[in-house]
């Protein structure tokens, strides 16, 4: 599969399994593809195929931080 990735002020580019993904980036999808993405907190995104996301507001349980 291949995934898409627009970061702010950048062109596209692939996106790879175990890339970070960032606040306001945008993902896409290619026709037949998927994506599945697992956040720190144990939650999780899936997308289908021809789709696109962009992650504007991430809040996340923030109770595995060590200070």
């Amino acid at each position: 599969f291949i995934w898409i990735r627009t970061l702010p002020g950048r062109p596209r580019d692939e996106l790879n399994v175990q890339d970070a993904v960032y606040l306001n980036e945008v993902m896409e999808t290619i026709a037949r593809g998927a994506m599945h993405i697992r956040f720190g907190d144990a939650t999780s995104l899936q997308i289908g195929a021809e789709s696109a996301v962009s992650l504007t507001n991430m809040s996340m349980a923030c109770s595995n931080i060590r200070r």
